[in-house]
């Protein structure tokens, strides 16, 4: 549930246990059951910022219409977005 994007409660509360139940047999578990984990909270970033950076390389396309028909589309880039992903990674 984790690599679903869902938080640690609700991937907790899914297998009956409380979140920090959850968090005390992370800390309690051996390295390969905490890199599942971390690679599980990682998932969703991933996806995230796979579609920050289609965003950011081909901007958001908007159609455009006339009397309830489309005749074009507009396609938008976003500035601000752009220099706080530079920020971010360099």
């Amino acid at each position: 549930m984790l690599a679903g994007g869902a938080s640690v409660t609700k991937a907790a509360s899914h297998v009956g246990m409380s979140r920090a139940g959850a968090y005390a047999m992370r800390a309690r578990a051996d390295g390969e059951f905490a890199a599942e984990w971390d690679a599980a909270n990682a998932a969703p970033r991933d996806a995230v910022r796979e579609t920050l950076l289609d965003h950011l390389t081909n901007g958001t396309v908007t159609p455009r219409f006339y009397h309830g028909r489309v005749v074009g589309q507009v396609r938008r880039f976003d500035t601000g977005l752009m220099i706080a992903a530079l920020r971010r990674w360099g």
